[in-house]
C-alpha cells in the first residue's frame, strides 16, 4: 500500500505485510508452471526487512537468504528522537530487529555491504553476520563502496559472490 501508483500511506508494517502476498503469489506461479523450486530471497537496504521476515517465516520454502546493505537494528538510530525510551525497539532481543530474526534462520545466508556505506554502518553488517544462525554464512565487504554503488564499484566481487552462493545451494 502506498507504493508506486497504489493508494494509501507506505509504512514498514504494510511493506512487510505486502511481502507475504508477493511471496505467496510467486510460489503459486512457480508451482503452476512446473518450475524447479530453488528460491532465494534477497533484500537490499530497507527491503532486507521484508526478505529477512520472509526467510524467518518460510524457511522450508527457500534455499538461502541474501542481504545487501541491510540494517541489523532496523534503522532505530533514525527514530531515536521520536520513539520513547521504554519502547521494546530499544531492547536487543526485540523480535522486530533483523539481527534477532537471523538468530532463528538456519538457511545459508550471504551478507553484502559497502565498506564506506554512509547510511548503514558496516558494523551493522558484522552484527547481522554474528547473529546469523546459519551454518554457512558469508560476509562480503566491498572495498570503497557506499550504500548505493556496491554493484558498480565492486561489480566483479559483488556478482561473483552472489553467483557462487546460488550455485552452491541451487
Amino acid at each position: 500500500m502506498g507504493y508506486g501508483l497504489s493508494n494509501g500511506t507506505p509504512t514498514v508494517t504494510s511493506m512487510i505485510r505486502d511481502s507475504y502476498r508477493v511471496f505467496e503469489g510467486f510460489e503459486k506461479i512457480v508451482e503452476n508452471h512446473g518450475f524447479k523450486k530453488s528460491c532465494f530471497l534477497m533484500g537490499r537496504s530497507l527491503g532486507s526487512l521484508s526478505a529477512i521476515q520472509l526467510a524467518y517465516s518460510y524457511q522450508n520454502h527457500v534455499r538461502g537468504l541474501i542481504v545487501e546493505s541491510g540494517p541489523a537494528n532496523n534503522l532505530r538510530q533514525y527514530v531515536a528522537s521520536i520513539v520513547p525510551s521504554e519502547h521494546p525497539i530499544w531492547r536487543d532481543d526485540y523480535i522486530f530487529l533483523n539481527k534477532v530474526k537471523l538468530r532463528s534462520i538456519f538457511k545459508p545466508t550471504l551478507i553484502i555491504h559497502g565498506e564506506r556505506d554512509s547510511l548503514i554502518s558496516v558494523d551493522e553488517e558484522r552484527e547481522l553476520y554474528e547473529n546469523s544462525a546459519a551454518k554457512d554464512k558469508r560476509l562480503v565487504i566491498i572495498p570503497h563502496a557506499d550504500h548505493g554503488d556496491l554493484f558498480i564499484i565492486g561489480k566483479e566481487q559483488y556478482y561473483n559472490a552472489i553467483q557462487k552462493f546460488v550455485d552452491d545451494y541451487r
